[in-house]
């Protein structure tokens, strides 16, 4: 009887498991967001991690300000290093795993995008690929941070 029980009970605890599992993964997946009335998704967090997602949205401004100057004035190896520190090679931008859990797939999944077209910037001028080559991959990254902005905003609430 003791024994029937014990198993009840384990069942039980894999099935318990297997639920919250399943839960983190769509939390993961899905985010913390909302439509918000100009159509966009609003992302929900605190101040720190606003303030968190801003910073990095000012390294990539810069970068794509350094990038820009690197590209007009022929420069090569600036613009090796620029788009370097903006790849994923570096694991610079990487985000916190509890910031993680609130960001959409979607999001996450443009930033990582962001990242190695960074890196496919870096490796093109590397070889040394026409500057109109690498201008036009540029413009396609660029695409990317419309596609970005024009799809999300961050509302702050107090947790």
């Amino acid at each position: 009887m003791r024994t029937m029980n014990f198993k009840k009970l384990f069942a039980y605890s894999i099935g318990l498991w297997l639920i919250t599992l399943v839960a983190a993964g769509y939390y993961y997946a899905m985010g913390r967001v909302e439509k918000n009335s100009d159509r966009r998704y609003a992302i929900t967090l605190n101040e720190a991690e606003r303030l968190t997602v801003l910073k990095q949205m000012g390294t990539l401004t810069q970068g794509v300000s350094d990038t820009l100057s690197a590209l007009a004035d022929n420069d090569s190896p600036h613009l090796i290093e620029v788009t370097r520190a903006l790849g994923r090679a570096r694991g610079r931008h990487e985000i916190p795993e509890a910031l993680s859990f609130k960001l959409p797939l979607e999001y996450k999944q443009l930033m990582t995008l962001t990242q190695t077209g960074f890196d496919a910037l870096a490796n093109m001028a590397e070889r040394g690929a026409p500057r109109d080559a690498i201008l036009r991959q540029f413009a396609r990254l660029t695409n990317l941070c419309v596609t970005c902005h024009g799809g999300y905003m961050i509302r702050v609430r107090a947790y």
